[in-house]
């Protein structure tokens, strides 16, 4: 799963955990995950994310750098859905103080943004959103319900633990196919591949080997397995999380992937109560928010491998962080909205 070379293998536990998890409470999304002290562990061989030779980021790779134009112009556009959103749907209409555009109108004037920028219809790059919250929770009005579902939800979770300390990607990316769709056990791209990690290792699709995964195959899995519209963003701002997260798990009902980098050292943050005495790139699965996209759920697949990491827990199968510290983690890597 991860980083650190030329250093000797781990012993870890090798059973694959599978275990089906209800959504989260809004208490749970807001319960932090502490670091302590590690021990001296040794380090597993493999890192969780590949990048090819001569690269050093995500950000560095011509494919990356082709597409940022377009993901600049759908950030301000999702951020503008998330407003939408967050506000149940209403008053998107209402005009602005001194004459200035309504939210809707800034919606559509972002949307010709995006088709000017990808030279083609909108219809061509995403679907269409849909701001309706599912409220599900007792309040006063309608509105306010709609309102309160909106600024916090979660995604169902089918945990998987990663098979090979390199399978973090196929094991997250597992995991989002089904939090985001209930009948997707099938690829849509080979009806005879049934998910499961080996079969999304496969070159067709994530393409994963020992160096681990390479984040720009995540989008085309997606799409060919589910016919998901997905996009990568490198190196990503906490404001442009924030809103993507709300915009992909609240909008559209799809879970994200992150990549993460944790850098050797105890002074250095970690997450999740993984070591910290080597450096950690690995992928994990975004499937929830509270706080209007403050606080972010995750679920992570080296939980059941990793059983004693010299933390005061194990790993977990889910935790939550707040954004600023996934904008961290997530350097120099990114996430997959």
């Amino acid at each position: 799963m991860f980083s650190s070379r030329r250093r000797r293998r781990q012993r870890t536990t090798t059973g694959l955990g599978l275990a089906v998890l209800s959504a989260v409470t809004v208490a749970a999304l807001l319960a932090a995950a502490p670091a302590s002290a590690a021990d001296e562990p040794a380090t597993p061989e493999g890192r969780g994310i590949a990048l090819p030779s001569g690269y050093e980021s995500l950000g560095d790779l011509p494919s990356v750098q082709a597409e940022k134009p377009l993901n600049d112009a759908l950030d301000a556009l999702h951020a503008l859905y998330a407003e939408k959103y967050l506000a149940g749907g209403a008053g998107a209409a209402t005009a602005q103080a001194d004459g200035e555009p309504t939210l809707d109108e800034r919606i559509a004037a972002a949307r010709a943004e995006v088709e000017r920028v990808a030279g083609r219809p909108y219809s061509e790059i995403e679907p269409e959103p849909d701001f309706s919250a599912d409220a599900s929770t007792t309040s006063d009005s309608d509105s306010d319900a709609q309102i309160m579902a909106a600024t916090q939800k979660a995604l169902p979770v089918r945990h998987s633990t990663q098979r090979t300390s390199y399978y973090c990607g196929p094991a997250s990316v597992a995991m989002a196919i089904r939090a985001s769709c209930s009948a997707c056990e099938r690829s849509r791209y080979n009806s005879s591949d049934t998910i499961s990690q080996t079969t999304l290792a496969a070159s067709r699709y994530l393409a994963t080997t020992t160096s681990g995964t390479n984040m720009s195959r995540i989008p085309l899995t997606l799409k060919r397995w589910a016919g998901f519209a997905s996009r990568l963003v490198s190196s990503p701002s906490a404001a442009s999380i924030k809103s993507g997260v709300v915009n992909s798990i609240g909008v559209y009902n799809r879970a994200v992937v992150y990549g993460t980098r944790e850098l050797a050292g105890a002074g250095n943050p970690h997450y999740n109560y993984h070591y910290t005495t080597f450096t950690i790139d690995h992928l994990i699965m975004g499937y929830g928010y509270s706080g209007s996209g403050s606080r972010l759920a995750y679920a992570d697949p080296v939980a059941g491998r990793w059983t004693n990491t010299g933390q005061s827990k194990a790993p977990q199968k889910t935790n939550a962080m707040r954004n600023t510290s996934m904008r961290i983690f997530t350097q120099p890597w990114g996430v997959v909205l």
